[in-house]
């Protein structure tokens, strides 16, 4: 049960006016949840387009274990991890087994990326995403994962199951406090209605759950600024810190603020919120960089609105 109130924020009281959503649904696929392993060989950060992300290492000996309950597929990402000298088109090989059994041996070859790095450290670059998948049968398997590599320092991975469960509705919600509304214009002609939040004012809403939030974020710009900007959003549940996201985006060529000429939108960045049973107050709040503006759109699954 979820109900949202709107109320005007203060500091862009002239220029914004106060919209409430429409309550227009969005379909996605939601068919792929993590898969936790019963043995690995530790973890590495990888930071992917700001977003930092937990891979497990790979290497050719001590593999990586799952247990899965078939019928279902089992997706496996790999990145290959380059060093600071390496350069140039590498090649690894993912080799997966299951109950014992090999299933899989595939190749993959790629080069170091410029713009996916290790988390805190951007002289070590990472190499493209590649995926594959396996077909696990009925009843409950282990399966194992090695990679041969050619870079010193291996392969990371992540591991994702097949859901049943194969598409959820979302619908958008209206924060409970923000700077103001503002409306998102694209050159196709649709347009979407986003929330202003800033240093000063966050973002913030009242969520009865279980369920989980969406929350689509967008950097302002203005038009003197070139490049990618990162930005920092710091996230608070019931006055307790939850988690701190770092982000880099760039202005997005394909839309403007029809209501805002003087500022443009930044590529859409996406957080998602799990939230137990109960009321929770959820503030999300722009920390970096000073006097930084940043405009979202907050989706909840539909089976949640009542």
């Amino acid at each position: 049960m979820i109900r949202g109130r709107l109320i005007a924020g203060s500091l862009f009281a002239a220029t914004f006016i106060a919209i409430l959503l429409s309550g227009s649904t969005d379909a996605v696929a939601a068919r792929w949840r993590t898969l936790v392993t019963t043995a690995d060989n530790g973890e590495v950060c990888v930071s992917v387009d700001g977003e930092y992300l937990t891979y497990k290492r790979l290497d050719g000996e001590d593999p990586v274990v799952v247990r899965l309950r078939g019928p279902r597929r089992m997706k496996i990402l790999t990145r290959q991890l380059f060093g600071t000298d390496q350069t140039g088109r590498r090649s690894f090989t993912l080799h997966v087994s299951m109950d014992g059994e090999a299933v899989l041996s595939k190749a993959f070859r790629g080069s170091p990326r410029d713009d996916v790095t290790r988390c805190n450290d951007a002289d070590t670059h990472t190499g493209g995403l590649h995926r594959a998948y396996v077909t696990v049968p009925a009843g409950w398997h282990e399966l194992e994962i090695t990679a041969d590599a050619a870079t010193k320092d291996g392969v990371a991975a992540r591991f994702f199951r097949e859901s049943k469960r194969q598409r959820e509705d979302l619908v958008t919600y209206a924060p409970e406090r923000y700077v103001g509304v503002t409306q998102l214009q694209f050159d196709s002609g649709s347009r979407s209605t986003y929330y202003a939040f800033s240093p000063k004012q966050p973002l913030i809403c009242e969520v009865t759950g279980p369920t989980t939030l969406t929350v689509w974020t967008r950097l302002d710009f203005d038009h003197t600024m070139n490049g990618t900007q990162p930005y920092t959003l710091d996230v608070v549940v019931d006055g307790a810190p939850w988690r701190t996201f770092h982000y880099d985006a760039q202005k997005l060529d394909a839309a403007v603020y029809s209501d805002r000429p003087g500022v443009l939108p930044g590529e859409r960045r996406t957080l998602r919120l799990p939230l137990g049973k109960g009321r929770h107050r959820v503030e999300i709040r722009c920390v970096r960089p000073q006097g930084c503006c940043v405009t979202a759109k907050i989706r909840i699954p539909k089976k949640d609105v009542r």
